[in-house]
């Protein structure tokens, strides 16, 4: 029996740390049931059924302590973007489809800034919000349906230009790295969801970023790292004149 402790053990430790306290308390709940339970094995269980239900008590308090009404009063205050972030990760818990019209009326103000708008589309395609949205961003005007955008392409995307980055960068100078990773991400979220090559390739846009990356602290390129690559210099030029506007 002692094999079936473990296995039951093992699995409760999968559901819990994927965070599937459902399944994990419908299993604690028959196992309590049950005629006999060694009391080192009931232990366990009731520790994990206590901490379960805190767990789910303090999301529960902070649902409520941010309801969809204080995320739109947030919002609504142009002066603290900052806020604006910290709403929208309680929103991704909430149901946006609810304050469609606040939403609408946050892409379009220009007062807003446009990483923020990045984040809040990203929660939108993430809940499959099927409307359509009317975007001002980088000075642009566009129209986004959250769920006919394919986000995983420009994930990949950014998985491969990270890739090339640390192939090049990481044994070479690891802090130099580092620096070339915020530099994209924060390029990518300024640039979502236009977060694309276009006509460039991969090697133009990691030059880039390398270039972009070198000047932020102050250095001179090394002509080894550059020329690893190759590339086109005039469409290097271009991403990194868009690198220097926006960030």
């Amino acid at each position: 029996m002692s094999n079936y402790y473990e296995e039951v053990s093992k699995k409760l430790s999968t559901l819990i740390d994927n965070n599937n306290f459902d399944a994990a308390l419908k299993i604690i709940n028959e196992e309590l049931l049950a005629p006999y339970i060694p009391e080192k094995f009931e232990k366990y269980l009731r520790h994990w059924n206590n901490y379960i239900q805190e767990h789910v008590k303090m999301n529960e308090r902070k649902l409520i302590s941010w309801s969809l009404e204080r995320v739109v009063n947030v919002i609504k205050n142009v002066a603290d973007q900052q806020s604006h972030l910290v709403a929208f990760d309680f929103l991704r818990e909430l149901n946006a489809r609810k304050i469609i019209d606040d939403i609408s009326d946050y892409l379009v103000n220009i007062k807003n800034s446009d990483e923020n708008k990045s984040f809040l589309l990203m929660i939108l395609i993430e809940q499959k919000i099927d409307h359509d949205f009317i975007v001002y961003k980088n000075g642009n005007r566009f129209t986004i349906n959250p769920t006919k955008f394919n986000v995983q392409e420009t994930q990949t995307l950014l998985k491969s230009i990270e890739n090339n980055l640390e192939s090049i960068l990481y044994h070479y100078d690891p802090s130099l790295f580092n620096i070339s990773l915020s530099i994209l991400n924060s390029y990518y979220y300024l640039k979502f969801p236009g977060f694309s090559l276009s006509n460039f390739n991969l090697n133009d846009m990691t030059v880039a970023l390398i270039l972009k990356t070198y000047n932020s602290m102050g250095l001179n390129p090394d002509p080894l790292i550059i020329n690893s690559l190759i590339f086109d210099h005039n469409n290097v030029m271009l991403i990194l004149n868009e690198l220097n506007d926006m960030i």
